[in-house]
């Protein structure tokens, strides 16, 4: 009996004993699961956390965000659908010609580009192509490798460019290049520029600031046309030519140094300059082209020196503050058709014997009560002894 009694303990035992392992394997089992589990979802999250095309605020450097061409794999000539959702892009080194297509996104049913900031990892790629169209362009920097004739109208009318990069070693800027950029407020210039080609800033409406370079030889008209904001300029004196219309309506413009190597300045070169209140004319300067400062409001004194030649028709036409004494330096042969016309508050006006061409200036165009000064025997004298060209004016000798 008790031997039956000992081998029933040990039965129940070994069961209890097998039934204690097979709980502890498929609990050991559940936990691999849960563990193999969490282990994939921590996968998965990270593969989720790395999807898309990067961060807004760091330049994304891809392939795949632009067309290549077909008959040429160093060529880029449209943006993809990836590229145009991008805000910062680089062009790839491998691209020799950045050659988008420039008849405007709009025409392609595309939109415009979201891209803000775009920059060039080799100075090499060709940039070929205007911007006109990427109406959200903040910022660029450009490559050394750009012809010419492809900075034309290059920027014109990025409304939203602010920031330019243009490396040393372009010595030409194209025409129109910057015009209608009115957010953009200054720009660096490099040193290695000589010639500046017509209207490149012209309706840079914000741009209050711009240091020429030293070596800076040609300025074309209508360069800085309409900068309303523009507020002084120092012309070097390496520049010859400053073109016709190269500050009109620069409505802000104080203060201005004419370099000491021109020999003209050409009409209407300041034309409308209502902030200029002083010009000191240098003796390098021969000719004053017609209506070169019509309409400075401002302008209240006028210095010319000895060098001078002729002075143009209405050169100074509707400067309404000029005032005091106008003294016109020896050696000034002819004076155009209303020198002055406008003026009231001129009171004498010094006239040299060299003068001997009038243009049928009737009293100068001077409107007011004005003494005019010539020396006896003068041409001056005989013009103005003609009582229909004296006017208001008073012949007085000195």
């Amino acid at each position: 009996m008790k031997r039956l009694l000992s081998i029933i303990l040990i039965a129940l035992l070994c069961m209890s004993v097998i039934a204690c392992d097979s709980a502890s394997s498929k609990e050991s089992q559940n936990n691999s699961q849960a563990a193999n589990v969490q282990e994939n979802n921590s996968g998965n999250n990270s593969d989720g956390g790395s999807g898309g095309s990067g961060t807004a605020d760091i330049e994304v450097s891809s392939d795949d965000c632009f067309e290549w061409s077909e008959k040429d794999a160093a060529k880029i000539v449209g943006l993809t659908e990836k590229g145009m959702k991008e805000t910062a892009i680089k062009v790839p080194a491998k691209c020799k010609t950045f050659a988008l297509n420039t008849g405007g996104y709009e025409s392609m049913n595309k939109g415009i580009p979201a891209v803000k900031s775009l920059s060039f990892e080799s100075s090499d790629t060709l940039i070929d192509r205007n911007f006109g169209t990427w109406k959200n362009l903040e910022k660029i920097t450009l490559t050394s490798n750009i012809d010419i004739k492809k900075m034309e109208y290059m920027f014109s009318e990025c409304t939203a460019l602010t920031e330019v990069i243009i490396p040393n070693g372009i010595t030409e800027m194209g025409e129109g290049m910057f015009r209608k950029c009115t957010s953009l407020k200054s720009i660096t210039i490099p040193e290695s520029v000589t010639k500046i080609n017509k209207a490149v800033f012209s309706n840079c409406t914000a741009i209050e600031e711009i240091k020429l370079p030293s070596g800076l030889t040609y300025i074309d008209e209508h360069v800085f046309s309409d900068c309303q904001a523009l507020k002084s300029m120092v012309i070097p004196d390496t520049v010859t030519y400053l073109g016709e219309y190269a500050f009109y309506g620069c409505k802000s413009l104080e203060s201005v140094t004419i370099s000491k190597a021109m020999t003209i300045i050409c009409e209407r070169t300041f034309c409308g300059c209502d902030g200029l209140k002083e010009v000191v004319i240098p003796g390098n300067i021969t000719t004053i082209e017609d209506r070169a400062f019509e309409g400075c409001d401002s302008l209240t004194t006028v210095t010319f020196n000895q060098g001078l030649k002729k002075i143009g028709d209405f050169a100074f036409i509707s400067c309404k503050s000029l005032s005091g004494t106008i003294t016109i330096p020896e050696g000034v042969e002819e004076i155009g058709r209303g020198t002055f016309f406008g003026q009231s508050n001129i009171k004498e006006v010094y006239l040299p014997a060299s003068l001997t061409e009038f243009g049928n200036n009737v009293y100068l165009g001077i409107s007011s009560w004005c003494d005019i000064y010539v020396k006896k025997g003068s041409p001056a004298e005989t013009y103005y002894l003609d009582a229909q060209h004296i006017g208001k004016c008073t012949l007085k000798y000195y």
